[in-house]
């Protein structure tokens, strides 16, 4: 993964939900969030990889 943004919340996502690091990489990528860094980075980037996760989390829960 080339964007240290994307992985720092891959990696969250692997620690705090216990997905394999190879599985949080398709959550990210396959979630809003690319679109938003790309759109915003620094809104983005305010947030730190917990609160970005929690939020891709939820999401995917909620569907």
């Amino acid at each position: 993964m080339n964007n240290k943004t994307l992985q720092f919340i891959a990696e969250a996502i692997r620690d705090n939900y216990n997905y394999s690091f190879e599985d949080a990489i398709k959550i990210v990528t396959n979630s809003f969030l690319p679109e938003i860094l790309e759109e915003m980075p620094d809104y983005v980037q305010h947030y730190d990889a917990e609160y970005w996760a929690k939020e891709i989390m939820s999401d995917i829960m909620a569907r």
